[in-house]
């Protein structure tokens, strides 16, 4: 996950926005994805990581992340800002072809990030059957608008969507944001060496 400092699908349809100055940006690749069961934005801020209060904080809906609006609308995506972001700037995907995060995107949950005026600056992927599992990745804020709680803010929208609610179990990995997972209820793997996995041989991430 990528969320402090820089240490770390389906059709098209262009969509402009323009940059903080004011001046124009090239046109943008939106997705074209419906999501009939979208069930809007939210918002979060939370301060004790460790206590059911702090929980209950960080699934709150508030001035967290100001002016930063978050959905799981896949029509909003921005599909060329999400290819560069994790394929260039995030560790774990850096060299993701075009074809891959489109994959990607079209079989998952996706909860983004925007700006008062529509620019995309954050994502997190959900894999999941709605049912029993969900796996949370791909989580990547950009480097321009860091430190002002989008990262929480996604997952405070992730945690309190209705197709994500009990199962029994929702995971992920992370290299430095421990701590931010934690407010959301997340620990480390109680038995992990239960745990297996299958890994391409040219795979080193």
């Amino acid at each position: 996950m990528s969320v402090g400092r820089p240490s770390d699908a389906g059709g098209d349809a262009p969509r402009g926005h323009r940059r903080e100055d004011g001046s124009s940006t090239a046109r943008r690749t939106r997705s074209r994805l419906a999501d009939p069961s979208t069930p809007g934005s939210a918002q979060s801020r939370t301060d004790d990581p460790g206590s059911e209060a702090g929980r209950r904080d960080a699934l709150r809906a508030g001035a967290g992340a100001t002016g930063i609006r978050v959905s799981s609308d896949p029509g909003e995506l921005d599909l060329d800002w999400i290819h560069a972001a994790l394929s260039e700037r995030a560790y774990w995907a850096l060299g993701r072809s075009r074809d891959q995060v489109e994959r990607s995107i079209r079989n998952s949950l996706c909860f983004a990030a925007y700006t008062s005026d529509g620019r995309q600056v954050g994502i997190a992927r959900v894999i999941t059957d709605e049912a029993t599992f969900a796996w949370i990745c791909d989580v990547f804020v950009d480097e321009s608008a860091r430190g002002q709680g989008i990262g929480q803010a996604l997952l405070a929208a992730i945690v309190a969507d209705p197709r994500l609610q009990d199962l029994r179990r929702m995971v992920l990995a992370t290299r430095d944001a421990e701590t931010l997972y934690a407010r959301f209820g997340f620990e480390p793997l109680r038995s992990s060496s239960r745990w297996m996995e299958r890994r391409q041989p040219h795979d080193r991430g």
